[in-house]
């Protein structure tokens, strides 16, 4: 039995080459985001990220006893 050697279809490689070159763009501007996004891909769920802190105080959700 002879070896099998698998050949690969230019336009995959193609393929291939422009998703490793996204996602490394992704990670040089955000790596946070880049490894939500990948999380979320491997896992087949959608991302969830909370929301940026603002610059507002918090409103005061306990009081003092008085």
């Amino acid at each position: 039995m002879e070896p099998t050697v698998k050949t690969f279809d230019p336009q995959w490689m193609s393929a291939m080459r422009m998703q490793t070159e996204m996602e490394l763009r992704m990670f040089r501007q955000n790596e946070f985001m880049y490894h939500k996004m990948r999380e979320a891909a491997l896992n087949n769920q959608p991302m969830q990220v909370m929301a940026e802190p603002s610059r507002e105080p918090a409103p005061a959700l306990f009081h003092k006893k008085q």
